[in-house]
């Protein structure tokens, strides 16, 4: 059924869009979408205004994607389209354009991605944030920021809290966050790796009840934060695909407070969250692809064995970002620097796991890849090959890892890196692995690339390709920290703390904020 107020929908749609007014055309396909919820037209409209002058990407790649899904339910929808063609032309002209809005995210055209690296102001003087011009939005995290002349926060690290779940006493591990002191750690730092819940609305809640007891809190998701499980997902028809919750918890984010790109937390501390996915290649022993279907509650846009090419090019930003921090530190970047900046666990010993059979590699924190400045960055999945993780079940080292991850932290010049996934406490430091051969298909795929490459110029700032790029510096080892809240005790769990204000530390500390062993 038609509106009153708008008598030729089709024709009011497409005059407005030819018209370049965007904002008209977003509210012209609104109305005939609450006439007709599966009006592929009006999707693909909405879509074009979204991505042409909004600069909403985001919201656009979503768009398209219901865009698809409708003339999915209904072919007939083809009569509709503009200019007449047949639905399978209009479907693959929908997937290309809605792969055109992912690529403005990765470079940065976007509304709501300047506007983080606005906020965050590590990219005020850098291309990552593309000339980000407007008043940032929310207020300022009560924690002392560089350049305040405050008290220096403390860094603390979680990931896998799986707030949804049991947590094996009784109660979930919701309620456990809820232990968490509201007091002790209002002036601190958190870094969480990922899996925070299966749902949107659990995850948005423990993001919610941790920004409230620190005083920033870095976000990346993981593999169950990006799940569609079907009958438990609210609202789960407005998500087409898992990207399209990627958009949705990092839109939760920005209103809740949470940090999901890089920033700096201390003088001369910065954090970078990654978006990541895993590789096949990861299984050293059998790098094929493998029979079984992981992650099956996830839906994209291209093969599940290209995910972490995807994942991996959303960070071009965060390299630019880094690069320019760099810079304007006028820190000159080397193997060494000064033992100053790293510490121990607070009673002279080299750091260690210490919950569950925490490991513990390496002789302790590496030195710094630029003398004065330390990079933590951050990730759900795991880097190196050589990290602890479980081999069970079958072909589980195909879904762990990505070692492509060690270029971007290579490039990123990272000193300590916070990963998730494998609920395997680790606290240690691990060499750099040999170096990284890509597979038959991935050479094949770099040729074809630098063919159009040498065409027609590159296209992004750095990221999974087979290019390294310049590097920030390369420690000789790096430590890595994965510090899981799932299977910790629910009457006493504990927090890592890797930077004491001061110096890189190894301490734990319980939810009361007491150091572990007081």
């Amino acid at each position: 059924m038609q509106l009153k107020s708008d008598p030729n929908p089709t024709l009011d749609l497409e005059r407005l869009l030819a018209a370049r007014r965007w904002g008209e055309a977003v509210l012209a396909a609104r109305r005939r979408l609450s006439a007709d919820p599966r009006d592929a037209a009006a999707w693909a409209g909405m879509a074009g205004a979204l991505a042409g002058g909004l600069r909403e990407p985001e919201a656009a790649y979503t768009a398209y994607g219901r865009a698809l899904a409708a003339l999915e339910q209904q072919p007939q929808q083809q009569r509709r389209m503009a200019g007449g063609g047949d639905r399978q032309g209009w479907a693959r002209d929908l997937a290309t354009q809605r792969l055109e809005c992912l690529a403005a995210v990765a470079r940065a055209d976007s509304n709501a991605v300047r506007a983080r690296w606005e906020r965050s102001g590590l990219a005020a003087a850098g291309a990552a944030a593309g000339g980000a011009s407007g008043a940032p939005r929310g207020t300022a995290a009560p924690v002392a920021r560089a350049g305040d002349g405050g008290a220096r926060p403390r860094v603390f690290v979680l990931s896998d809290l799986h707030a949804d779940t049991s947590s094996g006493g009784g109660g979930t591990h919701m309620e456990l966050l809820r232990r968490i002191s509201g007091t002790r750690f209002r002036r601190d730092v958190l870094l969480v790796a990922g899996d925070v819940a299966d749902t949107l609305p659990a995850t948005r809640e423990a993001l919610r009840l941790l920004k409230e007891r620190f005083g920033r809190v870095f976000y990346v998701p993981g593999n169950h934060c990006l799940w569609l499980r079907p009958g438990l997902e609210a609202g789960a028809a407005s998500l087409p695909d898992s990207l399209s919750k990627l958009w949705a918890l990092l839109a939760a984010c920005d209103e809740l407070g949470v940090e999901t790109v890089a920033a700096e937390v201390a003088p001369g501390l910065a954090v970078a969250p990654l978006q990541s996915w895993y590789n096949a290649a990861f299984d050293e022993r059998d790098p094929r692809p493998g029979r079984y279907r992981f992650d099956s509650w996830c839906r994209w846009p291209v093969s599940d064995l290209d995910v972490w090419q995807l994942m991996l090019r959303l960070n071009d930003a965060t390299l630019a970002a880094v690069d320019a921090w760099r810079q304007r530190r006028q820190a000159p970047t080397s193997a060494s620097s000064s033992s100053t900046r790293f510490g121990s666990d607070g009673n002279g010993n080299a750091c260690a796991g210490s919950f569950a059979g925490a490991g513990a590699g390496g002789d302790g924190p590496p030195p710094a890849a630029s003398a004065g400045l330390v990079v933590i960055s951050m990730s759900h999945f795991l880097p190196h090959p050589s990290l602890p993780f479980p081999r069970l079940p079958a072909e589980m080292a195909k879904a762990v890892g990505c070692r492509e991850l060690l270029l971007l932290l290579d490039r990123l010049g990272s000193d300590v890196h916070v990963y998730g996934h494998t609920h395997m406490p680790y606290d240690g430091s691990l060499p750099a692995p040999g170096p990284l051969q890509p597979s038959p298909a991935a050479q094949l795929r770099q040729g074809q690339q630098q063919r159009r490459d040498d065409g027609g110029g590159g296209d992004g700032a750095g990221g999974a390709g087979g290019d390294e790029g310049p590097a920030a510096g390369r420690p000789s080892t790096r430590r890595y920290v994965h510090w899981p809240l799932q299977g910790q005790s629910s009457g006493r769990a504990l927090l890592r703390c890797i930077w004491d204000g001061a110096v890189l530390c190894c301490q734990d500390v319980d939810v009361d904020g007491a150091t572990a062993g007081e």
